[in-house]
């Protein structure tokens, strides 16, 4: 047996030189100029499957799983309630440390699994190691000794069909918390001889230079994707005789496909694969090796590739640079009730409209979280709810944790925040980094939109003259419960009289009840609280348009980056409850995010690339010329604004305490449960997600899963290919609260 080290230095082809995976997926300035012409001419490279080596899947006699490399998220789920610790490295082998019981998810698509194989050494005296494949026993428990040693324990009766698999390593010494042992490499083998070596990029010289992924024949790399319009895989190809190659694809619903199939050749040779029959689907891409028993070869550069140049990023440096920040952050706003992103809706909201008009407007934007304080905590840090630490309703922000307002203070700016919601607070680590700062809750004053937006404008008029920079935030917290409008707003929506049991408001309690059962409510009553809420968007528009009007008197509007978005949303009996901090739906986590600055941000621009309230930060930051925070897991998304292809596909991640996650990668949404269990959703054919996939799309279930395991791991998006696990994580301290900030909170329906 051989350790991870001396898989890697074996030589499939002649090798000229291995190159890293770090870097644009479509960088090409380190690679030789080919002789002739290529099929890559005239198309944007859109996926780059050499700098994707890490999201393939291996299989070779079996699944070889890669523990302590970025391999590892895509079964370990980013270790999120997994059992999967810290990984590491001693010098010879890359490693995941098990934290008592470790869990591997993937799909077996071959079937035939007659064994588990692994690699691994114990961290503790006495210790033994049992496995569990879909709940049933794996073969008797083994001793494992303190150095490194590969175990095999055979699958118990039949060879299990293709299906979904769990697979649990479950040790028997050390505490809970404690690590038990560090494990190298899982094969769930099928076939007899040794384990395969990991997928690896290696520069092949066949004729002319190509960084290439290995091929040997019975080695199948697959990869999952979701086919844009008019695409195609565009690559070379090279083996010795006896090798065969193909290309196949599998969407749900339907057979594999063969795209491709050429015979070993002694110099590389070029090749399109239309991908057009399949546009719009997700499906699994299968680079497989046939042949003879040890022929070798490789696939060159292998690209995803459709029509059109390849896009540049807009460049900010140089460019004219806003000279303040003005943040409004509505608590509590559904992106739906407003216009420039639902053009069904009845809600009134003129000044919203004005404003979306004359900003960009970014169509798929999405809160990390369904509630207010780690919502801001990403918004603030740049970082996402389980980096930052701060997520549950007790839960106290490090100091640790760099923040926006102290970031640009340093940087000379002024700052300033008026706030509605008590949890965006001192008593919970918010109060860091202001000049002004005023919690409308905390200091039991009037936190109606009307008082809060006065305020703000007076300081700015305060401000008249100053030479420095400005960064205002505002949280104005009207469409939160309690709902209470002006006879007004609400009789807009809600014309006839009411006679039901709720009004003339509706209480946080009131809500919390129905949600648990414990009070009944007719159709009337519905519609009364769903008027209400509208009533209170309305209201609210109403001084946000005053608020603008004062930007645009003090001479601020034309000199200001001005960003609008939600922390979070509402449901309203979409799902059958009301409120937030409950589920990882649509109506919670996406958002109305626009950003207005017409030199970088041209009015009435709708941008469609899946963007993150965590990606907020470095592009305010970028926008404004200051330097950047450093350790963000954001992104800034001025990149977008052109065109230009992201690092990795488009995704974003939420999170709902320690209960649940969610990604949105294309058209997918994922949701796993602490459980394990999953819910899938397309939104282009389900926006409101009310069809569960789970069962029936495996394809697309896989492809979900695949990138919400990176992101959980690696959730540091700038290094998310090569990044061996999360960058770094704080501790959340516990806050004290007092009985006045009980009631405080209880009165926003946080504590019933």
């Amino acid at each position: 047996m051989f350790s991870k080290s001396s898989r890697r230095t074996r030589a499939l082809v002649p090798l000229a030189l291995a190159l890293p995976l770090a870097g644009c997926p479509t960088e090409r300035s380190a690679q030789p100029r080919r002789s002739e012409p290529s099929a890559r001419t005239g198309r944007k490279i859109i996926r780059s499957l050499i700098a994707e080596a890490t999201r393939a899947e291996l299989w070779e006699r079996g699944l070889l799983i890669d523990l302590g490399t970025p391999d590892q998220h895509k079964y370990t789920g980013g270790g999120w309630r997994t059992g999967w610790g810290a990984v590491g490295g001693d010098g010879s082998t890359t490693y995941a440390e098990v934290i008592r019981a470790g869990r591997l998810s993937y799909r077996d698509w071959h079937g035939g699994a007659r064994a588990v194989r692994l690699r691994l050494r114990a961290l503790h005296d006495g210790q033994r190691l049992s496995l569990e494949l879909d709940g049933e026993s794996v073969g008797d428990s083994r001793p494992v000794s303190r150095s490194w040693q590969v175990l095999e324990l055979p699958v118990k009766g039949a060879a299990l069909p293709p299906g979904p698999r769990t697979l649990a390593l479950r040790f028997t010494e050390g505490e809970d918390r404690e690590p038990a042992a560090q494990v190298d490499w899982v094969w769930v083998r099928s076939g007899d001889g040794p384990p395969p070596e990991a997928a690896k990029v290696a520069t092949l010289a066949l004729g002319e230079p190509r960084r290439a992924l290995a091929a040997t024949a019975g080695r199948t790399l697959s990869y999952y994707l979701q086919v844009p319009e008019r695409a195609a895989l565009v690559l070379d190809h090279a083996g010795a005789p006896g090798l065969e190659l193909a290309v196949q694809a599998t969407a749900d619903g339907a057979r594999t496909q063969t795209l491709l199939e050429v015979k070993g050749q002694p110099r590389w040779r070029e090749a399109s694969v239309s991908l057009a029959a399949l546009a719009g689907r997700a499906v699994r891409l299968d680079l497989v090796a046939r042949g003879v028993a040890g022929a070798r070869g490789g696939w060159g550069e292998p690209d995803i590739v459709a029509p059109g140049p390849r896009p540049t990023r807009t460049a900010v440096t140089g460019r004219r640079q806003p000279r303040n920040l003005i943040y409004v952050m509505i608590d509590t706003a559904r992106r739906d009730v407003f216009r420039s992103f639902n053009q069904h809706t009845t809600v009134y909201a003129p000044a919203m409209e004005r404003f979306a008009a004359r900003a960009t407007r970014f169509d798929r934007a999405y809160s990390n979280t369904n509630w207010t304080l780690p919502s801001v905590a990403t918004i603030w840090s740049g970082l996402y709810p389980a980096t930052h630490g701060a997520m549950g309703k007790t839960a106290y922000l490090s100091e640790e944790v760099p923040l926006l307002p102290e970031h640009l203070q340093r940087h000379g700016f002024t700052t300033a925040a008026f706030i509605a919601n008590g949890y965006t607070s001192d008593k919970f680590g918010f109060k860091r980094g202001w000049d002004r700062y005023r919690n409308y809750i905390r200091e039991d004053k009037p936190s109606e939109a009307e008082q809060v937006y006065a305020d703000a404008a007076a300081w700015l008029r305060e401000q008249a003259g100053s030479p420095r920079r400005l960064f205002l935030y505002l949280q104005p917290i009207d469409p939160h419960v309690p709902y209470a409008v002006p006879a007004s707003d609400l009789e807009r929506y809600h014309p006839e009289p009411y006679t039901g049991r709720l009004g003339p408001s509706v209480s946080g309690h009131e809500t919390a009840d129905f949600n648990q059962g414990k009070l009944e409510l007719g159709q009337d009553d519905h519609r009364f609280i769903k008027a209400l809420y509208r009533g209170e968007i309305s209201y609210h528009d109403r001084h946000f348009g005053r608020f603008l009007e004062r930007l645009e008197e003090l001479g601020l509007m034309e000199d200001s980056l001005v960003v609008v978005s939600n922390d979070h949303g509402e449901e309203l009996m979409d799902h059958g409850k009301y409120g937030h901090g409950h589920t990882l739906h649509e109506e919670l986590i996406r958002c109305p995010l626009l950003m207005r600055f017409p030199p970088i941000f041209p009015p009435a621009r709708e941008v469609r690339s899946i963007v993150e309230l965590v990606d907020v930060l470095p592009t305010v930051l970028e926008v404004l010329g200051v330097e950047p925070l450093k350790g963000v897991d954001g992104l800034s998304v001025i990149g977008t604004l052109s065109g230009q292809q992201p690092l990795v596909p488009g995704s974003a991640v939420s999170e709902h305490l320690d209960q649940a996650r969610s990604i949105r990668v294309g058209r997918l949404k994922l949701i796993r449960f602490r459980s394990g269990r999953e819910e899938l959703y397309d939104l282009r054919e389900d926006p409101t997600e009310h069809r569960d996939l789970a069962r029936s799309h495996p394809v697309s279930r896989r492809a979900a899963a695949v990138y919400l395991g990176e992101a959980l791991g690696a959730p540091n998006k700038a290094r998310r290919l090569t990044s061996m696990a999360r960058s770094r994580c704080f501790r959340g301290k516990t806050a004290v609260m007092d009985p006045t900030l009980r009631r405080q909170l209880r009165a926003l329906g946080y504590i019933n």
